[in-house]
């Protein structure tokens, strides 16, 4: 009776609890649920028997199977001061009438995010500094911050419709790899910025670029229809 009380107790018909199975390979998928009805109708009194079958009814707000969070970033290569100083005359042998330096300005032209699930996923973007440029996007779709984040700032955005597509920018706590204070910064986005989802399939081309020495990280949970 214990063990059926506690199972009663994990379930509500306003909170969502998760129900999670474990694969062979060892990863995990969950789903989340809540409770909206229940068969109460037995045909034998359990306390008498020791056992009772019944059905419960779970409804899903979100019907798929969320496998485990994949993450990938990216950071920029060789990349130097704008405004050229005496330490990066020496350094890179710049001639006397040098005032600037001009980089390729941070394409990333080879990152590619693979989604295995069985619909498209979107992605958790976090930019974290310094940069004084980034954009960000799926196939071109690209997503534009248009003000720098200085070292040791980050800006966060799910793009997932469900979710807000909030852009939250703070400073960036490398240990919890999150923000702490987050401001909502999102009427700062670039009107033609596009929340784009990563379509199903083998390394599909993202789209960065990136002035600075900062690092782009893109998360995903890929949706799946069935639990295995």
């Amino acid at each position: 009776m214990a063990r059926d009380r506690a199972f009663w107790q994990s379930l509500d018909t306003d909170l969502e609890g998760t129900w999670t199975v474990a694969l062979p390979d060892g990863s995990r998928r969950t789903l989340g649920l809540r409770l909206v009805g229940a068969d109460d109708d037995m045909s034998h009194d359990p306390i008498q028997r020791g056992w009772a079958s019944y059905g419960i009814n779970l409804l899903a707000d979100e019907p798929y199977w969320l496998g485990e969070t994949v993450t990938k970033s990216w950071a920029q290569g060789d990349m130097r001061n704008f405004y050229i100083t005496e330490a990066d005359r020496t350094t890179y042998g710049y001639p006397d009438d040098a005032i600037y330096y001009l980089s390729s300005g941070g394409e990333l032209g080879t990152a590619t995010f693979t989604n295995d699930g069985d619909v498209p996923a979107y992605p958790v973007w976090t930019v974290v500094g310094p940069t004084t440029a980034v954009s960000f996007g799926v196939g071109g779709n690209d997503i534009i911050v248009p003000f720098a984040i200085p070292a040791g700032y980050a800006v966060q955005l799910d793009t997932d419709p469900f979710n807000g597509q909030v852009l939250w920018y703070g400073p960036w706590d490398a240990e919890s790899k999150s923000i702490t204070s987050p401001v909502d910064r999102t009427s700062e986005l670039d009107p033609a910025s596009a929340f784009v989802a990563i379509p199903r399939g083998q390394d599909r081309p993202l789209s960065i670029a990136m002035t600075g020495t900062g690092t782009v990280i893109a998360e995903v949970r890929n949706k799946y229809r069935r639990a295995w």
